[in-house]
This record gives C-alpha cells, sequence and structure tokens, in this order.
C-alpha cells in the first residue's frame, strides 16, 4: 500500500490568522494586547492601525494598551478611567479618544477581553474631528457596530486544524480504505457488493440506537436510555454478528488453506441477515407477502446448499473410485450410483416436497387475500340471483334489486360502517362521524353556530343512506319520521302522479316535527330517486334529542333550516287533463241530442210521463219534445211551468241508467222557487196536494244519457 504523505498536521494556535480573516476590511484597525502582564503590553497591532497612528509596529509593541503615550486633549472627560478599568475588569467598553501624533482623528476604542469564554468580536468605524473637534458632537451617530456573523471570538490556544464538513483529508482513515488496491489484481466485484453491504448493515445497527418502538403496551417509547437498553436486550448481538468484514478473514486463504477455509465458514453467520430483512419487511409488507418473499429466498438458499453437499459427495466419490477403471464411460450418470448419493436424495426430496408444500400453501392463502373483496362480490351477486330465482321476483323488481346491490357495493367496496365505527371507542367514533358528514354541515347555514359538543352529538346519529334510480324513499300515507339531506343526485316528488317537486344536491326534505311538538305526519307524495344519490338522514327521535339538550342551537336551528319540500302538506292543484275534459264534456252537452232507442227504458219512462201529465206539464208550446232535449221558447218567464219530479220517479230514473259514467254536472238554476209545508212533501204524490189547494215545489230536471 502506498505511503501518503501526511503534510504539518500537528495542533496549531490560529488564533492571529482568525482575527486577521475576520477583520478584513481595509478600514479596520486593531490591537493585541497581554492581560496577563501589568499594563497590558501591546503584542500585536495590524498594519491599519500603524497607518492611522503614524507609528511603526515595532514602536508600538510593548507600550500599553490603554495608548496612554498618544493621548491629546480631545475626547471624553474620563476615558482614560473608563479604559484602564475595562482592562482591569475585563469587560468590554468603548470610549472616545483623541490619538496624536501627526494628525489629530477621533477613534472609538473597544475592549474585548480574550478568555475561554463566548464574546462577540466587533469591527469599530471611525469619525474625523476635523469637523467637530468638541467630545459631545452626536458620539451615537459616530459608533456603527458591525457584528462578524455571530463568530465566536477566537481563543487562544493549540487547535486541532479544522476542516469544512465537505472536505475529506487525504490522509484519514476513508480516504485509505478507499484507495487501497491489492497489488496486481482487479476489482471483485463481489467482494464490493459484501462490503456496501456491510457498511449498510452496520450503518443500522447505529439508527436502532435511536429509533423508537412500540411498547408493550402499545405506546411509543421515545427515553433513549430505554431505547438503547431494549435493542441490547433483543437484537443486538445477532445484528452484530451479521455485519461482521469477514472478507477480512478470508484474506487468510493465501497463506493457510486450513485458516482461510475456517474463517470462510464463518460466512454462514451472514444468514442472521434474513431474520432483520424479514423484520423490516414485515413493517412495510403485508404478512402474507412477506412470508412469501422470505420462503422464496429460503427455498433459493436451501437449494443452493443442497447443490453443494450433492457437488461435495460427487467430489468425494471420485477421489475414492478414482483407479476405478470398470464404470462406464459417459459425461453424465442420470441417477445416483452409490449409497452417499442415493441416501442424500431421499433426503432432498423430503427437504423439497416439504418446501413446496410450504410456498404453494402461502400462495394460496396469499391469492386469496388479494380476491377476498372479488369473491365475496360475487358471492353476494349470486345470493341475490338464486333469492330471485326462487322467489320469482318479477323482472322488473329484479333488475332494480340487481342495481341496487351492485351500486351499493361500489359506494361502501362491502365495508360495513358501522362494524367498523364499533372498533373504536365513543370520542374517535365521533370525530370520524363528523369527517363522514361533513358535507351536511359546511353546505346548510343551520349548523354554523353549532357548538362542537352539538356537532358530534349530531354525527353520531347521522345516517349515511345510497339510492338507485327508481328506489321509493317515500310512499303517499307512511309516516315521515326523518329529515333527509341530498348530498349528491337528483329525487322527484309525486303527488296525485304528478310531479310536484325534484330536488338535488344541497335540499332538505321531510317535516318540521320540531316545530309541530314532535307530531309525526303522514307523508301527501311519494319520493322517487332519479339518479344514484346519496342521502344523510337522521331521525326524528334522534334529533328531538338533541334539540332539547341544546337548547341555543334548538332556537338557531328552527329559525335558519328551510326545508325544500314538507311531504306532509298536501298541495291543491287540478289537471289539465282534467280541464281539457270537463271542456270537452261542455261542449258535448250543448251539441248533442239525445237519441235513444225504441226499446230504452228511458223512452219508455218518458212516453208514459207524457201520456199521464203532457196536457197539464206542457200547455204551452214553451218546450218541444222532451226525446229531443228540453229547448227553452222565447216567451215570458212569468208562463214557464217546470217539471214536477217526484223522488220515486226519481230514483227509478236513475237505476235504469245502466253502463253510463258518472260525471259530475252543474245543476242549473232554478226557474221558480216556493216554499213547501213539510207535511206536503211526505206526500207520494204532487197531485193529491195540488188538488188539496197546499203550494208546491217545483225542480227543474234535464236527462242527460251517453
Amino acid at each position: 500500500m502506498p505511503v501518503a504523505k501526511r503534510g504539518l498536521v500537528a495542533p496549531q494556535n490560529t488564533f492571529l490568522e482568525n482575527v486577521i480573516r475576520r477583520c478584513n476590511n481595509a478600514d479596520t484597525s486593531f490591537v493585541l494586547a497581554n492581560a496577563q502582564v501589568v499594563d497590558y503590553p501591546i503584542v500585536y497591532c495590524n498594519d491599519g492601525f500603524s497607518k492611522l497612528v503614524g507609528y511603526s509596529r515595532a514602536e508600538i509593541m510593548q507600550k500599553p494598551c490603554s495608548l496612554a503615550f498618544m493621548h491629546g486633549d480631545h475626547g471624553e472627560p474620563g476615558s482614560l478611567q473608563k479604559i484602564q478599568d475595562a482592562l482591569e475588569q475585563g469587560r468590554t467598553e468603548q470610549a472616545e479618544i483623541g490619538l496624536c501624533k501627526k494628525n489629530s482623528l477621533s477613534r472609538i476604542l473597544q475592549i474585548a477581553r480574550i478568555a475561554k469564554s463566548k464574546q462577540q468580536f466587533n469591527q469599530i468605524e471611525t469619525k474625523d474631528l476635523h469637523k467637530s473637534l468638541t467630545p459631545s458632537s452626536n458620539f451615537n451617530q459616530v459608533i456603527k457596530v458591525m457584528n462578524l456573523g455571530g463568530d465566536m471570538l477566537p481563543q487562544y490556544r493549540q487547535e486541532t486544524p479544522k476542516t469544512s464538513p465537505h472536505i475529506i483529508l487525504h490522509y484519514s482513515t476513508f480516504k485509505t480504505i478507499w484507495d487501497w488496491d491489492q497489488p496486481g489484481g482487479g476489482i471483485d466485484s463481489v467482494a464490493l457488493m459484501d462490503s456496501i453491504v456491510d457498511v449498510i448493515f452496520f450503518a443500522d445497527i447505529l439508527l436502532n440506537f435511536h429509533t423508537t418502538f412500540v411498547g408493550p403496551g402499545g405506546e411509543v417509547v421515545i427515553e433513549p436510555s430505554v431505547i438503547r437498553h431494549n435493542y441490547f436486550k433483543s437484537w443486538f448481538l445477532i445484528d452484530l454478528l451479521s455485519c461482521l468484514p469477514y472478507d477480512i478473514f478470508y484474506m487468510f486463504k493465501r497463506d493457510d488453506e486450513r485458516i482461510g477455509s475456517l474463517f470462510s465458514a464463518l460466512k454462514v453467520v451472514r444468514l442472521l441477515r434474513l431474520g432483520r430483512v424479514a423484520r423490516k419487511l414485515d413493517n412495510y409488507l403485508e404478512y402474507g407477502a412477506a412470508t412469501l418473499l422470505l420462503l422464496l429466498c429460503a427455498y433459493v438458499l436451501v437449494a443452493h446448499w443442497l447443490a453443494c453437499i450433492w457437488f461435495s459427495i460427487g467430489e468425494h466419490e471420485v477421489r475414492l473410485k478414482i483407479d476405478n477403471f470398470n464404470l462406464p464411460d459417459g459425461w453424465l450418470f442420470r441417477s445416483s450410483t452409490t449409497d452417499y448419493e442415493k441416501i442424500f436424495g431421499v433426503i432432498m426430496m423430503i427437504i423439497s416436497a416439504l418446501l413446496y408444500a410450504a410456498i404453494f400453501g402461502h400462495m394460496t392463502t396469499i391469492i386469496q387475500q388479494m380476491t377476498s373483496a372479488t369473491v365475496r362480490y360475487h358471492d353476494m351477486i349470486s345470493n341475490v340471483r338464486e333469492f330471485i330465482k326462487l322467489q320469482e321476483v318479477p323482472q322488473e323488481l329484479a333488475d332494480r334489486v340487481l342495481d341496487y346491490c351492485i351500486s351499493t357495493w361500489a359506494m361502501t367496496k362491502g365495508i360495513d360502517t358501522q362494524k367498523v365505527l364499533g372498533y373504536c371507542p365513543k370520542d374517535m367514533k365521533a370525530d370520524i362521524c363528523v369527517h363522514l358528514n361533513r358535507k351536511v354541515f359546511n353546505e346548510h347555514s343551520c349548523f354554523r353556530l353549532a357548538s362542537d359538543g352539538c356537532l358530534r352529538s349530531l354525527a353520531i346519529h347521522l345516517d349515511s343512506n345510497h339510492a338507485a334510480p327508481g328506489d321509493l324513499l317515500y310512499h303517499t300515507g307512511e309516516s315521515v319520521d326523518a329529515l333527509w339531506f341530498v348530498v349528491s343526485g337528483s329525487l322527484e316528488v309525486i303527488q296525485d302522479e304528478e310531479v310536484v317537486a325534484i330536488l338535488g344536491k344541497g335540499d332538505v326534505f321531510g317535516d318540521e316535527f320540531w316545530k309541530n311538538n314532535g307530531s309525526t305526519g303522514q307523508s301527501a307524495a311519494n319520493v322517487r330517486a332519479l339518479t344514484y344519490t346519496d342521502l344523510h338522514m337522521i331521525k326524528k327521535d334522534k334529533l328531538m334529542e338533541v334539540l332539547s339538550f341544546y337548547k341555543a342551537f334548538a332556537n338557531s336551528f328552527a329559525r335558519n333550516l328551510v326545508l325544500t319540500y314538507n311531504l306532509t302538506h298536501r298541495l291543491k292543484f287540478r289537471k289539465v287533463v282534467d280541464v281539457k275534459r270537463e271542456k270537452e264534456l261542455d261542449a258535448r252537452r250543448k251539441n248533442e241530442k239525445i237519441t235513444l232507442p225504441q226499446e230504452h227504458p228511458v223512452r219508455k219512462l218518458l212516453f208514459r210521463m207524457r201520456e199521464r201529465h203532457g196536457p197539464r206539464i206542457f200547455p204551452s208550446p214553451m218546450f218541444a219534445d222532451i226525446e229531443k232535449g228540453l229547448r227553452r221558447a222565447p216567451t215570458d218567464v212569468s208562463r214557464v211551468s217546470s217539471v214536477h219530479s217526484m223522488l220515486d220517479e226519481t230514483n227509478g230514473l236513475s237505476s235504469s241508467l245502466t253502463k253510463s259514467p258518472r260525471t259530475k254536472q252543474k245543476r242549473p238554476p232554478l226557474l221558480k222557487r216556493q216554499t213547501v209545508d213539510e207535511d206536503a212533501l211526505s206526500r207520494t204524490s204532487w197531485s193529491e196536494a195540488k188538488t188539496k189547494g197546499e203550494r208546491v215545489q217545483y225542480f227543474p230536471i234535464r236527462i242527460i244519457v251517453n
């Protein structure tokens, strides 16, 4: 190995160089004095100070640090005493003095004690006193202190040369190992990879001394002493043995074959690294995948060992039978020929069978875990289809059921939310529920004034629902016992087979039971989903319980929440089809004539009435033929008579109208109406009442037959 030239590396005192480097400004002047000697003689002054005062460095050396030999008349009163006190007490001080040589200049002196303590070394600038010779001329404006980056005041002692963190010493151990090479040989890639792995594992040991771990109670341990103690007790020895540089021991193979073989056997200890790899993989991979990876590595390793043993057996047999000339010629023996090979072949087959069983068993488990969600989905669909087939569900309803199951699975992935929330404590469950219902709380202003406790109580009772197109949330007549919030999708409200409202994102529907003393109303309409809809619902009892506990929120909730549609309110409206139908019927009544066959019961009844009462009912040509419809003649109203209708005849007439639709008709206005005595109404014949001189009530009648 070539010997590197180390250079001058003895410990040095770089105090002066550090001071000069930090005071590298051209206008900077300073002197250094010995604080261990009386009068504090100057031991050094820089060139700037020499030029400033006009004295050479030799003339200034050993002079008192107070510079009393250059004091002039200008300066602060008592400045000399101030400087002397600062030197004696070893403290930092500033004073304005006049130094005289060839010119008179004002200089600010700063006294800084050099010791093994942290002090700031500051740069002082000066001011020419030619412009102002008075000591009180804005002294604070003269001083300008420049901090030198917060560096510590240099220490006067021997120190080892310091290099920057990114500088590598040419004689360092790292550089020596890096430059080392075997004479006459190339780079062994296998040895290089082994060395890199050794370094990585050794660095991992150092990191484990500063890595937290989970304690027995599930808490994270952060105390350094406990971490080190736990690592020493658990995995330190195994990790240390697995990262030792066994390649260095293997170098003895060239000198002594037996020693080299012995140290080569120590490489088997490196197999302990598999345990460390297993621990790391177990933290970042699923248990099944990590186990499968380790089994594959173990399978390859065992195959390598078996091949080595097989080669050793063959080599041993060749050495024993090298002189046997009766062996068959050939380059390969396909089957075992010796006892050792046969025995080892049996053992190898047993080991291989166990490895195959372990690997394929774990592989099956992993595949089952990966496809468990898909299997559960297909099981659900299969069960639904079997149920539909068994119960003979109609095709339309069956399609809706399948569509709902598929869409719900797409939203939840088969995960039961309530089951997962059951694993969590009450506080954590409330936090999760607030997160799940955050869209409802953010979109509606009625929740803005709710406290955190109120929101958590509401969130626990809010349930998420999913509706597929065509699903009915409410039927007419059902009890409205919940308040619904639409998060996404759209719904329609149907009353009397007519769409009266369409609800979308951000709408609220239900009943205002908080204003009705908690009473439950009936739905006056159907609510059906138009698209895939996500809704949040809270039951009436749960909502009233929260509102009764949080009184302030109850007032704000009742004031700010506005229902988009109240299902308990029934709307009054007329259909356009009914209006058109009524108009058509009115027009038909005006234009159509009664056309009845000769054998019709109504025609027979009218014929009998005309024969019996014709002269009395129609004494004048006011009306035309009754079979052709009653028509008013242009006569005076006083001469108008009416057809007297008896109750029994009317009942008989209505019973004879068979298979005719019931149509509400407007009663024509009365032509003449008089009072009737109560006893006259009980008589069965209006003719009797007329013959006795009693007053009779007249009713006009119109007969319409469709």
